[in-house]
């Protein structure tokens, strides 16, 4: 609903479903992997272990780790937009299971819609 407001979709007869609504968001730049807070925690993961293994390197005498390619700044977003119609799918239409992943999924999704409305 979040995105159908912020997109001007709400008052359509047949809005568009939720990958298109993400594709959407994510096309006009409103969703950004750096303001979901699980990607903060992965990509800080990442530089721990990076860190890591320059030191090893430089310990043993290793030629250093290979640099990382510059990422899209929206890719996880776009993977969240490919996950996220399934998951809700998959609450929506039934379902008589919560996993320990719901609080994660609903993390997100506040971060999502803080993209949105946030300023």
């Amino acid at each position: 609903m979040a995105l159908r407001i912020k997109l001007a979709h709400e008052q359509e007869k047949r809005p568009p479903t939720l990958r298109p609504l993400m594709d959407e968001a994510i096309r006009k730049g409103l969703l950004h992997d750096e303001h979901v807070e699980h990607h903060r925690r992965l990509k800080d993961r990442q530089a721990e272990r990076r860190q890591l293994e320059e030191e090893m390197a430089s310990e043993f005498g290793w030629p250093p780790p290979m640099a990382s390619p510059v990422a899209d700044p929206q890719a996880y977003c776009k993977l969240l937009a490919e996950t996220f119609p399934k998951l809700r799918n998959h609450y929506a239409h039934g379902s008589s299971s919560l996993t320990f992943t719901v609080v994660l999924t609903f993390s997100m999704c506040r971060d999502l819609i803080d993209q949105l409305f946030v300023p």
